[in-house]
């Protein structure tokens, strides 16, 4: 569900910017990277759209070796091209991102 989220909040974010069809892979890294401060790195956002964004939504599981953790106390970690996100910490991050758009 917070994967969801987060996708349908890069949808909203940049629906008003859109020209043309979506790019869902585009939006989501983008609004990852601009909005999230762990996913600040392309390469990290790019590994989460792939790995969890794309692996929930098509297989429904998370991919190529990466997961979700609540045994580190940080959003994320990223070693050796696996991705360990803590979804409480993600949880937190991404909704202070949608209060903010909110507020606006």
């Amino acid at each position: 569900m917070l994967t969801a989220a987060i996708d349908a909040m890069a949808r909203l974010h940049y629906r008003q910017a859109r020209t043309s069809e979506r790019r869902v892979g585009a939006e989501l890294r983008r609004l990852l990277a601009s909005e999230l401060p762990s996913f600040a790195n392309a390469a990290v956002a790019a590994k989460f759209y792939d790995d969890f964004r794309c692996g929930l939504a098509h297989e429904a599981r998370v991919t190529n070796g990466s997961e979700f953790s609540f045994d580190h106390p940080c959003t994320l970690l990223y070693h050796d091209g696996v991705l360990s996100v803590n979804p409480a910490h993600l949880a937190l991050t991404a909704s202070s991102v949608s209060t903010r758009r909110t507020l606006l």
